[in-house]
C-alpha cells in the first residue's frame, strides 16, 4: 500500500528511467510514463528500453568502446505525450475504513475502461495535477474520478 506519513509534504520519484511519480501532500499520486512499452509515442522505441540499454552497455564495455552517448540517450528521453495513472495514498489508520467500505487498499482512478490513460499531452497532465491538488484528497475519490473522466470525454468530443 502507498501510505502518506504524517507531516509529509509530498515527493517525487524517478521510475525505471522512463518516467516519474509525484505524490501530493493531500495523498494523490500521479504516474507519468513515456518510455518503451507505455501508451505513448515512444511505445515501440526499443532504444529507450532499460534491458536494451544494459545489453548495449555491456557490449560496448566488453569491446572497450565509449559509452557516454549511450548513457546520454538513455537518461534524456523525450516524448510528446505519456501514459498516466492516478491513485491515492491513505494514512494507515484510514486504510481499514476503505476495506470495510468494500474498497481495496489503494483507491485508483478509473478512466472508464482502465486504470491507465495513454497519449496524454503535457498540458492535460498539468490540468490533472491542478485538479488533484485542489481536491479534498483521497476521500473525494468519486468527485475527482468524475472530473478527470469528464476531461477525457471533453477531449473525445472535439
Amino acid at each position: 500500500m502507498s501510505e502518506l506519513h504524517e507531516g509529509q509534504t509530498g515527493s517525487f520519484a524517478v521510475t525505471g528511467g522512463k518516467g516519474f511519480h509525484i505524490q501530493l501532500s493531500n495523498g494523490w499520486n500521479l504516474s507519468v510514463q513515456f518510455g518503451y512499452g507505455n501508451y505513448c509515442e515512444n511505445r515501440y522505441e526499443r532504444d529507450g528500453d532499460a534491458l536494451t540499454f544494459l545489453d548495449s552497455l555491456s557490449q560496448r564495455c566488453r569491446a572497450g568502446k565509449p559509452i557516454g552517448d549511450l548513457v546520454e540517450k538513455m537518461t534524456s528521453q523525450r516524448c510528446e505525450n505519456a501514459e498516466i495513472a492516478i491513485w491515492g495514498s491513505v494514512p494507515a489508520d484510514v486504510a481499514p475504513l476503505l476495506k470495510a467500505g468494500g474498497g481495496g487498499d489503494i483507491p485508483w482512478i478509473s478512466f472508464g475502461y482502465d486504470e491507465v490513460q495513454g497519449y496524454v499531452t503535457p498540458d492535460r497532465v498539468v490540468e490533472i495535477l491542478m485538479l488533484l491538488k485542489a481536491s479534498d484528497g483521497v476521500l473525494a475519490h468519486a468527485e475527482v474520478q468524475e472530473k478527470i473522466q469528464a476531461l477525457f470525454r471533453e477531449n473525445e468530443a472535439v
